[in-house]
């Protein structure tokens, strides 16, 4: 049990080695599809970009609509409070 988790850990040189004599193996089409994939995994494309923009717009949106309410409850509130206060003093 303790020897997987004191294990040395494996050259990166030697991880490299393997993977591009896998590579070198495989027919064209298959390394197009995987030259497709890391794309997609680590370049960020425009679409996604406009999304987290839209996201993000529409937080704002949100945020300031829960800030409009609530500034509108407490004008309501304190047009309550007012009249109240002015039925009071008449009497």
């Amino acid at each position: 049990m303790f020897t997987t988790f004191f294990k040395k850990n494996q050259d990166n040189s030697d991880v490299f080695k393997k993977l591009i004599h896998r590579l070198s193996g495989m027919p064209v089409q298959d390394l197009e599809k995987i030259d497709r994939l890391l794309d997609i995994i680590f370049t960020p494309d425009q679409e996604s970009e406009q999304l987290k923009t839209e996201s993000t717009y529409r937080e704002e949106t949100l945020d300031d609509t829960l800030k409009e309410a609530k500034n509108q409850l407490h004008k309501e509130q304190l047009e309550k409070n007012l009249e109240r206060f002015r039925k009071d003093g008449r009497k």
